[in-house]
């Protein structure tokens, strides 16, 4: 079974000024509400401050999935989101869940804005039975876009300096993946 993936490497430049922000909204987050004490948190991108930078971002995202798939045509209820997951060893709730995106998107993308050199964790990605198929393990500065039907999760970040990856989706009219599940 080939595992419909595709890796680009963005040339978005690193900024310090996103780093402390993210991770101070991580803290942030978790100091507020309780329950995701014990679980992986993903956050929405909500500061304008550095709407530029995201903005940017999820326009490279969209004009790379053009050019793997040709013209999109975008629903009317697809968000130019960002979804934000900080994390590091001291994380207290272990591996986030199996999931994927069906019920919201086509076109997923993952962007490792921040990725320490050891002991990242890898992007594992799974069946429909939770049987793995394989494993990514990620480098700073690069988009992954897989289907919204590949069930995924992150292994636990094992480094003492943050992973932060940017989730993204499209909703488009187009069924790009040929509606194959795994």
């Amino acid at each position: 079974m080939e595992l419909q993936l595709y890796k680009r490497k963005l040339n978005l430049p690193y900024n310090s000024l996103i780093y402390e922000y993210l991770i101070d909204c991580h803290f942030q987050n978790l100091k507020e509400d309780a329950k995701y004490k014990d679980a992986y948190y993903n956050f929405l991108v909500s500061d304008k401050k550095f709407f530029d930078f995201f903005d940017t971002l999820y326009e490279q995202f969209y004009q790379q999935s053009v050019k793997i798939f040709g013209q999109l045509t975008l629903m009317p209820d697809n968000r130019r989101s960002c979804w934000i997951q900080v994390s590091n060893k001291y994380d207290i709730g272990g591996k986030q869940l199996i999931h994927n995106h069906i019920q919201s998107s086509i076109i997923n993308g993952v962007y490792y804005f921040c990725v320490p050199e050891k002991n990242t964790g890898k992007i594992v990605f799974c069946d429909r039975y939770e049987n793995i198929i394989s494993k990514y393990q990620p480098s700073e500065n690069t988009l992954l876009i897989f289907p919204n039907y590949l069930n995924h999760y992150p292994e636990v970040c094992d480094s003492e300096l943050f992973r932060i990856a940017i989730n993204m989706e499209i909703l488009c009219e187009e069924d790009v993946w040929m509606t194959k599940t795994y």
